[in-house]
């Protein structure tokens, strides 16, 4: 048997989106489209964390909208954020 895997719409906050590159966030949407909660967990109420690229990805999952919440970057992927992007 074939397990169907399920699938999510991704969509970012706008301080998330504050906090991540164009291509970090194409490339980060490339994985989380993919739903990567464990397979028996599907509860809207909790939030989950992923490790992207130096930082931590808060996300929630309602129905099959993925939505990134915040972005963690410590203090050093900071620096070189804005050293890279301003």
């Amino acid at each position: 048997d074939e397990v169907e895997k399920r699938k999510a719409v991704v969509r970012f906050t706008d301080e998330a989106k504050r906090k991540l590159t164009e291509e970090e966030m194409r490339e980060l949407e490339a994985v989380l489209k993919e739903d990567p909660r464990p397979a028996y967990q599907d509860s809207s109420d909790r939030e989950y964390v992923f490790g992207f690229a130096g930082k931590q990805v808060h996300f929630r999952v309602a129905e099959e909208i993925l939505t990134v919440n915040e972005v963690e970057i410590s203090e050093n992927e900071l620096e070189k954020f804005k050293k890279d992007n301003y």
